[in-house]
C-alpha cells in the first residue's frame, strides 16, 4: 500500500503535531524579504493539510497550495480560507488560474522533491521557476534519508488517541530509498510506503546557477527541529 498516510490527513497531523510549522514559516520569509519583491502572492507545492498556508494567511499573503491527496487538500480547506488545489510536480501550473498563473515566493516544504522520480528531477525544477515572478523566490528543502539497520519506533502520545509509527529505511539503489512503516492509530493500523529519491544540493544548485538564478544553501529551517541527519534547505533568486 504506497503512501496510505496521505489517505489520513488525521494520522498525518497527529504524527507531525510537534513540528515546528512557525519556524519553519519564519525562515522562509526571512529568506523571501532578503532576496525577494515584496509581493505577497505565495505558492506552496505539497501543502499537506495547510498548516504552513494558514501561519502565511494570517500574516496576510495570498497563498495557493496544491498537493496530490484529495484527503490532505479537504482537510487544508478546512483548516484556512488559502485556495488548494490538488495537484502535483512536476507540472503544478496546470491548475492554476491562466490569469495568474505566477507567484512572488514558491515553497516546496518538507521533503517533496524527494518524492519525485530521478527523471522527473529536472522538469520540476522548470515548472517551480516557471511559476515565479519576476523577482520572486523558490524555497524547498531536500531530506537525508541513510538506510537503517534496523526499525526505529516513533510515539506520539496525545489525550484522543495515541499514535506511533515502526519504520525503517532501506537502500533500492544508489539514487533511491524505500521507507517502509507500520502506523498505529489508536486501535486502528495500516502499513505505508514511500519511495524517496536522494538528490544532491550541490548538483540542483548548480542546475539552477545554470537557470540564472543565485543559490544559497542552509542546513535546515534555522533552529527548526527536524530528525533527519543532514537535510539541506535551498533558497534560489
Amino acid at each position: 500500500m504506497e503512501q496510505a498516510l496521505y489517505d489520513r490527513p488525521d494520522v498525518y497531523d497527529a504524527l507531525y503535531a510537534a513540528k515546528d510549522y512557525e519556524h519553519e514559516v519564519a525562515f522562509t520569509l526571512d529568506r523571501f524579504d532578503a532576496h525577494g519583491n515584496g509581493g505577497d502572492r505565495v505558492l506552496v507545492v505539497g501543502c499537506g493539510t495547510g498548516r504552513h498556508s494558514l501561519s502565511l494567511r494570517e500574516q496576510g499573503f495570498e497563498v495557493v497550495g496544491i498537493d496530490p491527496s484529495p484527503a490532505m487538500v479537504e482537510r487544508a480547506r478546512e483548516r484556512s480560507d488559502a485556495t488548494f488545489l490538488q495537484g502535483r510536480l512536476p507540472e503544478p501550473n496546470s491548475n492554476f488560474d491562466a490569469d495568474d498563473p505566477t507567484f512572488d515566493l514558491v515553497w516546496v516544504p518538507y521533503t517533496v522533491l524527494n518524492y519525485l522520480a530521478v527523471d522527473e528531477l529536472a522538469p520540476a525544477l522548470r515548472s517551480l521557476t516557471d511559476c515565479l515572478t519576476d523577482d520572486g523566490v523558490l524555497v524547498f528543502d531536500l531530506g537525508d534519508f541513510p538506510p537503517m539497520a534496523g526499525p526505529a519506533l516513533q510515539v506520539v502520545p496525545s489525550a484522543e488517541r495515541d499514535c506511533a509509527r515502526l519504520y525503517q529505511y532501506r537502500a533500492i539503489d544508489d539514487d533511491r530509498v524505500r521507507m517502509d512503516a507500520l502506523v498505529f492509530f489508536g486501535e486502528e493500523w495500516f502499513v505505508d510506503t514511500h519511495t524517496l529519491a536522494a538528490f544532491d544540493a550541490g548538483t540542483i544548485a548548480d542546475s539552477l546557477g545554470d537557470l540564472g538564478y543565485t543559490v544559497e544553501t542552509h542546513d535546515w529551517y534555522g533552529d527548526a527541529p527536524t530528525a533527519m541527519p543532514d537535510p539541506t534547505v535551498v533558497v534560489a533568486y
